[in-house]
């Protein structure tokens, strides 16, 4: 321990760090089961109503169909996401194209677009997440190597439209403040 110390002064403190949040970590180690049961009772998990999740159009993820007719279908529940994510580009340019910095009902219109923004956010990440499980539960069975990289295709256009999503909803926050702070 003596060779730790016989060292420059800025490894010295680095070494220490090290030291103290090793002790700490192993101090507070017995006690995280309680603090996260302090955390769930102070904040607990509010579980989504059956009613308020969106419904995949197409896809049954309890109906067993053929993998080709999966791809198929599959297909068309990603039209509805892109069609989505468009309608989510659409949503997000009105309050800018329209913005009268004297008219106040602008600023409402711009709180109410973000609102419904982070609404369809979910609600893409949602889509997204289910069609991706139903094809990764399609993948699992017995497929060729053409459905099989039909699958990769399809996982590849789904984080791409999810990633449209992404960009369209945390990018226009920082415009409407910008607009706003005109």
């Amino acid at each position: 321990l003596g060779v730790l110390w016989d060292i420059s002064p800025e490894r010295q403190i680095a070494n220490t760090h090290t030291l103290y949040m090793f002790g700490s970590a192993l101090v507070i180690l017995p006690f995280t089961k309680s603090v996260a049961r302090l955390i769930e009772k102070i904040c607990p998990d509010r579980p989504i109503p059956e009613d308020n999740l969106p419904h995949l159009r197409y896809i049954d993820i309890n109906v067993d169909v053929m993998p080709q007719s999966a791809i198929e279908l599959s297909i068309s529940e990603t039209a509805t996401l892109i069609k989505l994510t468009g309608r989510m580009f659409d949503k997000s340019l009105k309050p800018l194209l329209e913005y009268n910095p004297d008219n106040p009902e602008t600023i409402r219109a711009i709180e109410k677009t973000i609102t419904d923004l982070d609404i369809k956010e979910n609600k893409l990440d949602y889509i997204e997440e289910q069609i991706r499980n139903y094809l990764f539960a399609v993948g699992r069975r017995k497929a060729s190597n053409l459905i099989t990289s039909q699958i990769f295709s399809m996982i590849s256009i789904l984080e791409q439209t999810e990633r449209m999503g992404d960009v369209i909803h945390r990018g226009i926050k920082p415009l409407y403040n910008k607009l706003i702070a005109l």
